[in-house]
């Protein structure tokens, strides 16, 4: 945030010329990629059990969902779904539910800790 709010207008308007201006950035960005050097695999974790809510989604919860649905359509036409068979599609999709609540949760505590050097993989 820094690069955007200090340095860059900085940079504009100080420098005049150019070729001066482009290397100027260029030094900028190659420090910034210097001092990123650092493990990066726990921020790609953290990125990656933050995106994960889709595929989970997808994956695991996808019958759940259009079963959910499938009922839901006919009441309207009159028809009533079996009371078990709802039970235990809600009751399912509950804990479904919560594990996928926790996938971006899990994402933020991991690139939290990552911040903090706690945790480094």
């Amino acid at each position: 945030m820094s690069v955007f709010l200090i340095t860059i207008p900085v940079l504009l308007e100080t420098t005049n010329q150019p070729g001066k201006l482009v290397n100027q950035r260029r030094r900028v960005f190659l420090s910034g990629h210097y001092a990123a050097g650092e493990p990066w695999r726990v921020f790609a974790a953290a990125g990656l059990a933050t995106v994960g809510i889709a595929s989970f989604t997808l994956t695991f919860m996808l019958g759940t969902n259009n079963a959910l649905f499938r009922p839901d359509d006919l009441v309207g036409k009159s028809i009533e779904p079996a009371l078990p068979e709802a039970v235990r599609l809600v009751a399912r999709w509950g804990p479904l539910n919560a594990t996928r609540a926790m996938l971006p949760l899990t994402g933020g505590l991991i690139g939290l800790l990552g911040m903090s050097k706690v945790l480094v993989f």
